[in-house]
């Protein structure tokens, strides 16, 4: 049997979508004999210390990695093929009264039975963001944005997926960590990059027959990890 590693593979913290242990991944790898495994997780590195200390002690070589989901297209995208629209969010019962309806709002008149409630400003504490408002509420699989892969080859791949996941998620808002193609563009020393699943950019693109954008994608890909871009099969 010819040497093999499964480069992209979930464990339970990929919630959903991944049903075992990293241990328990690691234990399946040496019984089928593979070389390598790697852990792709959604969006974060959270079981990488016990998916390679696992590893090492079955004297598997484990290479580290996620999945991330990217928020804007690599290359225009008119058609919304690769970053499809989002449906628009479902209001249910009454609407809400502006405050110059119901008397609540700064300056408002009060209104018959109804005292005048101003609303004072409130000053911003330092480091204050407002969210950002493209979380998984009404958001379903097909609307979220283009799977891109990434495996560190070494240490300073390692720090760059820190860093990319670290400040994706301060962009972001709770659980929905924001990775857009700048932010990814700046992160890519020591990366290795896969072209993902069957929800990754060039793959949506050959799905609608887009292949002319599917060669546009790969080519900036190539570009950004030269020598270090592979598609997935």
């Amino acid at each position: 049997m010819p040497p093999y590693a499964e480069l992209h593979c979930h464990s339970n913290f990929s919630f959903l979508d991944g049903a075992s242990a990293p241990d328990e991944l690691v234990e399946r790898a040496v019984e089928l004999g593979l070389s390598g495994l790697a852990a792709t997780d959604h969006q974060g590195l959270y079981g990488v210390v016990r998916f390679a200390t696992a590893a090492e002690a079955a004297g598997l070589h484990p290479v580290v990695g996620s999945e991330i989901e990217l928020f804007d297209p690599i290359v225009p995208d008119p058609d919304l093929v690769a970053v499809p629209a989002h449906r628009p969010a479902r209001r249910g019962g009454r609407a809400r009264s502006t405050g110059a309806e119901s008397g609540d709002g700064p300056g408002s008149a009060a209104r018959e039975g109804r005292p005048d409630r101003p609303r004072p400003e409130r000053a911003r504490l330092p480091g204050h963001r407002h969210a950002v408002k493209e979380d998984h509420r009404g958001i379903g699989e097909r609307q979220r944005g283009p799977h891109l892969v990434l495996l560190a080859r070494d240490v300073s791949g390692y720090r760059s997926l820190c860093r990319l996941i670290s400040r994706a998620n301060l962009a972001g808002t709770k659980a929905v960590p924001r990775f857009d193609q700048a932010l990814a563009a700046d992160h890519t020393e020591g990366l290795v990059a896969l072209s993902g699943c069957r929800e990754g950019e060039i793959a949506r693109r050959l799905r609608v027959g887009d292949r002319d954008g599917a060669r546009s994608a790969a080519l900036v890909l190539a570009e950004r990890y030269p020598e270090a871009f592979y598609l997935e099969l």
